[in-house]
């Protein structure tokens, strides 16, 4: 099969709707050689679970290879910085520094300890919304979904609420290291910028926090550090860097991807209207059909012959969780938006060892908001049909502004 995936993702068109040529990758290719990253692509659901689960065979180590094999010289000081901060990310780690951080972290996030933060989420909310409400109109993004995710995840961690206003410049900025090509060295150098104003912002926090211990997720992860062979002081900034950025922009990202179905599939607008109770469904319909990960890689620890195709050892592969979530060998009826869908696992927080910690939390966050605005402002809809996603980046997605009148 010729390599029509090398261009099309730098195309408008299929930016807006990426899952049209994921099908036919699915059908024709699902192994494929994608050369802009570097990777084979992984379009169907089974080959996906195999992979994830299979630790033995696959490692989540790659940060590195992407230093090595994709960037230029001009990129090389932001991308060496970015690796020396990323490599100590959960998600990016094997057993067992991937089960002594993890068994960390996610004693922060427990459905009891998330179901405590709903209260919070929920004035967080109601107070973003009486700030619109008399306008008549907001943007999604800007006026609700971001400054959401970004308190409830600053207040768990302990970051003071006039600071979130720099998280998401940071965290687009993060971004330009994982799309599909590296980016322009002038692109690079402003990501460099904002991942070393990251880590001396939560290197000051820590200091604060030392002297100072609240009851904050912060407090507890240094306290771990400080007990040994828990955590070091470089995993701990980079573990806090981590729950800020992926905290915030995959739940706006969530909202965001959600609301916008809703309003382009008003059918199941309206049941949800009529029935509330089914916002848990509906959300993770959203999820799956609509993921704000679109996709995570891993690397072959050894020669591999999947479907035909050899993955050699050493070499990236990326598992497309929007493909594998609208793979009709796994679900019924895979391209209708349906909010009463029972059956669905799908693989947008991904699977195994490596799902994600935060899923109940963001859950929760999409949950409140979407109920709270279908509630509230019951005639809600575009001010316009041109969507603005943000650039191409095969593991992210999701709107840079989202404006709506009501």
């Amino acid at each position: 099969m010729t390599d029509p995936a090398a261009g099309s993702f730098f195309d408008p068109a299929i930016l807006a709707n990426p899952y049209p040529l994921y099908a036919k990758l699915r059908e024709d290719a699902p192994v494929f050689w994608f050369a802009p990253a570097q990777s084979w692509l992984l379009t169907r659901y089974a080959d996906i679970v195999s992979i994830l689960k299979d630790t033995h065979r696959f490692s989540s180590n790659r940060v590195q290879q992407i230093l090595d094999s994709q960037v230029g010289e001009a990129q090389r000081e932001a991308f060496s910085a970015f690796v020396r901060v990323a490599s100590k990310w959960l998600f990016v780690l094997d057993p067992p520094d991937h089960t002594r951080i993890r068994n960390l972290v996610s004693r922060a996030f427990t459905p009891a300890t998330v179901e405590r933060t709903r209260s919070h989420a929920q004035a967080i909310v109601t107070e973003l919304l009486d700030k619109v409400q008399p306008a008549g109109r907001m943007d999604v993004v800007a006026d609700l979904a971001f400054p959401t995710a970004a308190l409830v995840i600053a207040r768990m961690l302990g970051a003071p609420d006039e600071d979130c206003p720099k998280f998401l410049p940071w965290s687009t900025d993060l971004g330009i290291f994982i799309g599909i090509a590296p980016p322009e060295a002038d692109a690079a150098r402003r990501a460099q910028r904002s991942l070393e104003e990251m880590v001396d912002y939560f290197k000051h926090l820590i200091a604060l926090r030392r002297s100072d211990p609240r009851n904050d997720l912060m407090s507890k992860l240094i306290a771990a550090e400080d007990q040994g062979n828990i955590l070091d002081e470089d995993e701990l900034y980079a573990t806090c860097i981590l729950l800020l950025s992926a905290g915030h922009e995959t739940t706006q990202n969530l909202i965001g991807n959600g609301l916008l179905l809703l309003l382009q599939h008003p059918e199941e607008r309206q049941k949800l209207v009529r029935a509330p109770s089914l916002i848990k469904t509906a959300v993770d319909e959203m999820l799956r059909y609509e993921p704000p990960v679109q996709c995570f890689g891993r690397i072959a620890k050894e020669d591999i012959v999947l479907r035909g195709q050899t993955i050699k050892r050493g070499q990236h592969v990326l598992a497309s969780f929007a493909a594998a979530n609208r793979d009709p060998e796994r679900f019924e009826q895979p391209e209708v938006f349906d909010i009463t869908r029972a059956d669905n696992p799908h693989l947008s927080f991904g699977y195994g060892i490596h799902f994600c910690p935060g899923s109940t939390l963001g859950r929760m966050e999409a949950q409140i908001v979407i109920t709270e605005v279908l509630r509230r402002m019951p005639n809600i809809e575009l001010e316009s049909e041109t969507l603005d996603w943000h650039a191409a980046n095969l593991m992210l997605r999701g709107l840079k502004t989202f404006p709506v009148k009501f």
